[in-house]
């Protein structure tokens, strides 16, 4: 039997499962948290703290709490147990990744694993972290790796003829650059803090054959289009870009 299918079938009404407030600094939480003997789980998942920016988003919660349950066995008799149906995760959003950032975010994981062994997972991170990933928003725009909107400062130059690139904009002082925040579930991880719950490791039968679900699966099921989130992004940073270009009166798209 699944615990997690338990926990489910054991409300017999609509309830909330989990909120998700937003945090600034999810590391102090954690600690202030764990201080005053709430049960958090393992770690925080995600990124890795380090002094670079901050993308797709770090994730904890605490475990939730046991509810006591009368439970009918399969023999018939009655027992009592406990529900964890009810638990607090807390995240904190950073930046929405472009396709190629979103490869490079995946092979650091893959290299992060492989190191973690011999270091530890988070320390394995920011080692791995510094050396693939660019320590500056900038340095993200200049590889193309994160998504932002461009907006015309106010302390702009106001004489001669601004350039035609995106680059030599924010470089000489025409543009700021606001990162784009992520706004979907952590890659990998979504999955683990429902887990987390569990008083144990559970079982896992590989002979069942699952059941395949995809996009147009969902959205026939809820009978609604679902958007490509890359494309939403990409919709909000084009859209600022245009903007610039026409009020700079720049004929055509920047570059």
């Amino acid at each position: 039997m699944s615990a997690v299918a338990a926990d489910i079938g054991g409300v017999r009404s609509t309830h909330i499962n989990h909120l998700t407030p937003r945090v600034l600094d999810i590391d102090e939480l954690y600690r202030t948290m764990t201080e005053r003997g709430i049960e958090m789980i393992d770690a925080i998942q995600g990124p890795p703290r380090w002094e670079g920016p901050d993308v797709l988003l770090r994730q904890t919660s605490f475990r939730a709490l046991a509810e006591p349950r009368r439970m009918r066995l399969a023999d018939g008799s009655v027992t009592t147990g406990a529900l964890r149906v009810r638990f607090g995760e807390v995240e904190a959003r950073g930046i929405a990744l472009t396709h190629r950032g979103r490869a490079r975010y995946d092979l650091l994981l893959e290299e992060t694993d492989r190191r973690a062994a011999e270091s530890g997972w988070d320390e394995a991170a920011r080692t791995v972290w510094r050396e693939g990933f660019p320590g500056t928003e900038r340095g993200l725009i200049d590889e193309g790796l994160a998504f932002f909107t461009y907006r015309l400062r106010d302390d702009r130059p106001r004489h001669g003829q601004p350039p035609t690139g995106v680059t030599d904009l924010l470089d000489q002082g025409w543009l700021r650059a606001e990162p784009i925040v992520y706004e979907d579930f952590l890659p990998r991880s979504a999955a683990g803090i429902f887990q987390s719950n569990l008083s144990g490791e559970g079982t896992r039968d590989n002979t069942r054959e699952g059941v395949r679900y995809d996009l147009d699966w969902l959205a026939g099921e809820i009978d609604r289009d679902i958007h490509d989130p890359f494309s939403l992004y990409e919709q909000q940073q084009s859209a600022s870009i245009a903007e610039v270009a026409k009020a700079l009166d720049l004929a055509g798209e920047l570059g």
